[in-house]
């Protein structure tokens, strides 16, 4: 079946980069997001850019605010982050500390 062969060899060439870049979305996670910096989401925000209205200063600046927020959430609860996140309270839109 060289056809097929070649068809799949080809979807998977394809979509080789798709899958690495949306990789890099996992650095979003909070049980994952100590180990990660806002470069190691630079392939996700490049395929996606055409679906963010944001500049990527405002970008880092959020996900340093959220990186934060998470690990010293995780610590004030059970230490460094070991287990995920549990119980984490989101800033609200007037970061009131209520989720939304």
């Amino acid at each position: 079946m060289p056809f097929l062969d070649h068809v799949l060899g080809d979807l998977k060439e394809r979509f080789a980069d798709h899958n690495s870049a949306v990789y890099c979305l996992s650095t979003l996670i909070p049980a994952f997001i100590h180990l990660y910096s806002f470069d190691d989401l630079l392939p996700a925000l490049e395929m996606y850019d055409k679906f963010v209205d944001d500049n990527r200063n405002k970008l880092r600046s959020e996900f340093d605010l959220w990186k934060q927020r998470w690990i010293n959430s995780a610590e004030a609860q059970s230490g460094p982050l070991r287990g995920g996140v549990r119980g984490v309270s989101y800033p609200g839109p007037r970061g009131n500390g209520g989720a939304s």
